[in-house]
């Protein structure tokens, strides 16, 4: 591995250090000291995210080094904000660097996992590389411990995406994805999240290196709300769970009033006709909501043409499941039954609508890769 690293050494030129800061303390001077010693070509790229008048020394003393930029925001606009603020920057540059890794300026990354991770991404340029922590230990922060373990679910349920450490802010990133990078929604916290479904959705091969898991002072310098940012992280999946279930709620209504109604007559397969007739009412209400609010895609092509092909296969799979089950069992108002089936359904269909109803097309000059 040692003769690995001095091969690869030279070639560290092609990456850029990005540092998102706010509010830093010494700990920050003394990364880039560390960094700067090991490969005194290696750019740096520090965002004072609009760090207090405490902070002005620390940025002071970087500017002083002729390998580090510092970009300025005038008020804190998260973390998410300051990394497309150096992304933007460094597309403006003439040289071109291969790849960016992103770091965090609290001193939670080691100068030698994070050359580790430059050396993986090295090898194989066009992946993203990402510094994974382990959560074994018995010292880890809860908050640290809960946001990990609820967004490795979200993602593996939802995206398919099978990762050890969802919430790293180590990562090195091919320069060519910068461009659409800095499109993506979000601007705090947010913002790594929805990094790793377009790196996912790119089919973009992801690999992790193991790296030390520190956690200064019970990780008290993290600027993470727990709270706040969880829902900022999940807020798609929030706003398509309301969504739904409002449209559950005015399904399950039309539903059980059209079998109120219709109980004394002699149409033939009523839960079935109850299903249709549910299902259409349902559905002119969860499109526009989840197109407008939930997927924010105004100009995802021939959705509304996508959107009820899919509702209309989804109708006639509940309407089929819930009369053979309840069939089945003997059921005359099969409620339980259709909600079941239902909340089945609801996950399936959010991927569906996510990946090819609500999905942008991309035009060939929005899609091309920068060399």
């Amino acid at each position: 591995m040692l003769n690995q690293e001095v091969k690869l050494l030279p070639s560290i030129s092609k990456i850029i250090v990005v540092i998102p800061a706010y509010d830093p303390d010494h700990k920050l001077c003394e990364l880039i000291d560390r960094l700067l010693y090991k490969a005194p070509t290696l750019s740096i790229v520090v965002v004072n995210d609009g760090s207090n008048e405490k902070a002005t020394s620390i940025f002071k003393k970087i500017e002083a080094f002729p390998q580090c930029t510092v970009l300025t925001h005038e008020t804190n606009l998260g973390k998410g904000k300051a990394l497309k603020t150096a992304f933007t920057s460094i597309r403006s540059y003439s040289k071109k660097p291969l790849g960016i890794i992103t770091v965090d300026a609290d001193g939670q990354h080691k100068p030698n996992d994070i050359f580790r991770c430059i050396y993986a991404f090295l090898e194989q340029p066009h992946t993203l590389v990402l510094g994974a922590r382990h959560f074994s230990r018995k010292d880890i922060p809860l908050r640290s411990l809960y946001g990990n373990y609820l967004t490795k679910i979200f993602l593996r349920i939802l995206y398919d995406i099978r990762l050890t450490d969802t919430q790293t802010g180590l990562r090195v990133i091919p320069y060519s994805s910068l461009a659409p990078l800095t499109k993506l929604p979000g601007n705090r916290y947010e913002y790594e999240m929805d990094m790793l479904m377009y790196f996912k959705k790119e089919e973009m091969q992801i690999n992790e290196v193991p790296i030390a898991t520190i956690y200064i002072d019970s990780n008290k310098s993290s600027h993470f709300n727990p709270l706040i940012d969880s829902i900022k992280i999940y807020s798609i999946f929030f706003k398509y769970g309301f969504s739904s279930l409002f449209s559950f709620l005015i399904d399950l209504s039309a539903f059980s009033l059209f079998l109120y109604f219709s109980r004394k007559t002699s149409l033939p397969s009523q839960i079935f006709i109850a299903t249709i007739f549910a299902r259409i009412i349902s559905s002119l209400f969860n499109y526009f909501t989840n197109k407008i609010f939930v997927f924010s895609e105004k100009e995802a092509k021939n959705s509304m043409i996508k959107y009820f092909l899919l509702a209309l296969v989804q109708m006639f799979i509940s309407g089929f499941l819930v009369e053979f089950i309840s069939t089945e069992i003997n059921l005359s108002i099969p409620i339980s039954i259709k909600i079941l089936v239902d909340f089945i359904l609801f996950i399936i269909s959010f991927q569906i609508q996510r990946l090819w109803v609500f999905r942008k097309q991309i035009s060939k000059g929005e899609n091309h890769h920068e060399k």
